[in-house]
């Protein structure tokens, strides 16, 4: 999708990097009489668009969910689409849900919510086990 991109500030991301996704300004070329709108909203030519996302090698862009739902853990920001996609991997759940719950230090702290696959019990440390290897320490 050629001049669509994913941000990071005004910088675009790197490939696996989410970002929030930004359309090219000739697509939006902005709100009408709101100068904050447009400030909030622009950047270097284009419009992001408060969801976010992430690009492959060859540039397809990939949705992770809208900005406004994001967990803020110590100043991290985490996508709960992100982390429910990849427990939704995890062949010992049959279901996974995390959501953000607030924390006197860290703003927010992620939780989660799980049914087990079968009868044998699965443990916190089976599912930090599970998403260590594929997701950000910062994240879970």
């Amino acid at each position: 999708m050629k001049g669509f991109a994913c941000w990071t500030g005004a910088a675009t991301t790197r490939p696996g990097e989410i970002g929030e996704i930004a359309v090219p300004a000739n697509i939006f070329p902005g709100y009408i009489d709101d100068a904050a709108l447009n400030q909030a909203h622009f950047s270097l030519d284009h419009f992001r668009i408060g969801d976010l996302g992430y690009t492959d090698d060859d540039g397809r862009i990939y949705y992770a969910g809208r900005k406004a739902d994001l967990i803020i853990r110590g100043g991290f920001n985490i996508s709960p689409v992100e982390v429910d996609t990849l427990l939704s991997q995890n062949s010992n759940l049959l279901e996974a849900a995390c959501f953000g719950v607030p924390h006197p230090t860290l703003g927010q702290e992620v939780w989660l919510t799980a049914v087990p696959a079968s009868d044998q019990a699965i443990t916190l440390d089976d599912i930090h086990g599970f998403l260590r290897d594929r997701l950000a320490q910062e994240k879970w």
